[in-house]
């Protein structure tokens, strides 16, 4: 998968199913991935599915995102990439920095999963 650093990225709109790669503490392991899904909740319609680890499949309160992290354009709708950066640690990781966080929008492979090429080398390696 290739990874691009989250901060000084040039893509404003995020949309469900992109992956987000940060370091993390306990509960999760040294690093950890997550999944931006969708809620059915209006006031609330993203959150952060965690798919790496002991949490994988676990979705925290804390990672549900309010409808203001919404950025709706001409021709699409999702995640406001300027909020979610402005809103870190307050909304998603209040443990970590944002400047830590990459994210993907490649499709996860089978190929991927089996070879263990989800979270590639070492943060700071990946494609910017």
């Amino acid at each position: 998968m290739e990874w691009h650093k989250l901060v000084g990225s040039n893509e404003s709109i995020l949309f469900y199913g992109t992956y987000f790669m940060f370091p993390a503490t306990y509960p999760f392991e040294d690093r950890v991935v997550w999944m931006l899904g969708r809620s059915w909740d209006d006031n609330f319609p993203m959150n952060f599915v965690t798919i790496t680890g002991r949490k994988a499949g676990a979705r925290n309160p804390l990672q549900q995102l309010p409808k203001e992290c919404l950025l709706t354009t001409k021709n699409a709708r999702g995640l406001d990439v300027k909020w979610l950066i402005d809103n870190w640690k307050h909304w998603v990781y209040p443990e970590g920095e944002v400047e830590d966080v990459w994210f993907s929008t490649d499709t996860l492979t089978v190929d991927a999963l089996s070879t263990g090429d989800i979270q590639g080398t070492q943060l700071g390696q990946h494609s910017t």
